[in-house]
């Protein structure tokens, strides 16, 4: 992500298309925005965080991911400033084991990196 290298803002969606292109990502779906919500507000240190978390567990290796999650819920759960979000997230974490575990019954989501990314994915929205 060196592309990220002094950039004070968010990525626009073209140069956050262009990086994930020359991460080897495929292409999001064209309604795919970045940050959108209905509060403007939410746009910038949490939006940035998430997509932090996120980008973290893309990257991380097979036996990187779980911990990598852990860490995530861990930093959400001591040192994310909302606490109605912390209370939200704690219980969606308690469950993680089982969600990760459905997850791998479910057919073609076999990989720990990629039940860690959905897990997130879920939780987050």
């Amino acid at each position: 992500m060196e592309q990220l290298h002094g950039h004070t803002e968010l990525p626009t969606r073209d140069e956050w298309m262009s990086m994930l292109e020359h991460s080897g990502f495929p292409d999001a779906p064209d309604e795919w925005l970045a940050c959108n919500s209905s509060h403007v507000e939410l746009h910038a240190y949490p939006c940035s965080l998430w997509l932090l978390f996120h980008t973290l567990l893309a990257h991380s290796s097979e036996p990187d991911a779980l911990p990598t999650l852990h860490s995530i819920i861990g930093y959400v759960t001591n040192f994310f400033g909302c606490a109605d979000c912390v209370g939200h997230f704690a219980v969606l974490s308690a469950r993680l084991e089982t969600d990760l575990r459905e997850l791998a019954t479910t057919g073609h989501h076999h990989g720990g990196r990629e039940r860690a990314a959905l897990w997130l994915w879920s939780a987050h929205n």
